[in-house]
């Protein structure tokens, strides 16, 4: 699935066989054009990263780390197929 900023892949957990995880790739490049890395020395990346890594809740996907080579940022987390949140939102009050 293809973001603004990145893309992100469904994975296998090399660690946990049957087990798949979610693996969004997100290119410095294109987040310095939205304000990102580059202009904040941040980013979005780095903010979703640390939000992650400091949240353990039921309701929140589990992170289960990251990296970067200096062009991308690599963020692996728990896969939650079945579509976004705000699909199943808009499809319940379309049908009700």
């Amino acid at each position: 699935m293809r973001g603004g900023t990145g893309t992100v892949w469904l994975v296998a957990d090399a660690h946990h066989p049957g087990e798949q995880r979610a693996l969004k790739i997100v290119s410095e490049a294109a987040e310095a054009r939205t304000g990102g890395v580059a202009a904040t020395g941040g980013g979005a990346a780095y903010a979703e990263e640390a939000m992650l890594a400091a949240t353990h809740h039921p309701f929140i996907v589990r992170f289960f780390g990251s990296t970067n080579d200096g062009a991308k940022a690599y963020i692996l987390t728990e896969a939650c197929v079945g579509g976004d949140l705000s699909s199943l939102i808009s499809a319940r009050r379309a049908a009700s």
